[in-house]
């Protein structure tokens, strides 16, 4: 049985937006290597995050993001096992998401794809999500 923990948080003021592309880079970098799934989306100082896999090791990195210094105002959201994880069939690859590089198609692809399995745990989730990357502005997301 996988593990999942989403929380929100918000960037240091010091955070510049080169350093917030090569901390996405690193991440997704380090994430695949260590058999982390999930979504990382930075919308201007504040990042939202989900991250699914083998229980030690979501607990473990939950713990090392807790102390970084990048980020604060740590929001947890979800915290529990799953059944299955949303981004097995995405081929692995821990997926990010900035609007200072904006790639909103991978947002709608986890949305569409969450809502087509029915994952329960996410329900909030996805909604959280898109209020998250869209705000209060009607953005019609097609599924």
């Amino acid at each position: 049985m996988d593990y999942a923990i989403c929380y929100v948080s918000t960037a240091s003021e010091t955070l510049s937006k080169t350093e917030i592309l090569s901390m996405l880079r690193a991440i997704k970098i380090n994430n695949n290597a260590n058999d982390i799934e999930g979504i990382l989306i930075n919308s201007g100082s504040n990042f939202f995050q989900l991250i699914e896999g083998e229980k030690s090791k979501v607990r473990n990195l939950y713990s090392k993001i807790q102390q970084d210094p990048r980020h604060h105002h740590i929001i947890k959201i979800l915290d529990q096992p799953i059944d299955n994880s949303i981004f097995s069939n995405h081929k692995n690859e821990f997926c990010t998401i900035s609007d200072i590089l904006p790639r909103k198609h991978y947002l709608k692809r986890f949305i569409s794809y969450s809502k087509q399995k029915h994952f329960k745990c996410y329900e909030s989730i996805s909604y959280v999500m898109e209020r998250f990357v869209y705000g209060n502005e009607k953005q019609e997301i097609v599924y």
